[in-house]
C-alpha cells in the first residue's frame, strides 16, 4: 500500500511539473510545485486510506440490530 501512495504522489506531482513548465513557469518553480503537490497528494492519500481502514474496523465491531 505504501508503494501505491508514493506512486500516486509521484504521478500527480509529475503531471503538475509538466503543466507548470508548459504554462511558462521556471524550472525551479516547477520543481517546487512538483515536490509540494506530490507530497500533499501522498499525505492526503495516506490519510484517506487510514480513515477508511479506521472506520471499516469501527463498523465491524458495532453490533447490528
Amino acid at each position: 500500500m505504501l508503494l501505491v501512495v508514493m506512486g500516486l504522489g509521484t504521478i500527480v506531482g509529475l503531471i503538475t511539473f509538466v503543466a507548470a513548465l508548459i504554462l511558462g513557469q521556471t524550472f525551479l518553480m516547477a520543481l517546487l510545485l512538483y515536490v509540494g503537490v506530490g507530497m500533499l497528494a501522498s499525505l492526503l492519500t495516506g490519510l484517506a486510506v487510514y480513515l477508511k481502514c479506521s472506520f471499516q474496523a469501527q463498523a465491524d465491531t458495532q453490533p447490528s440490530y
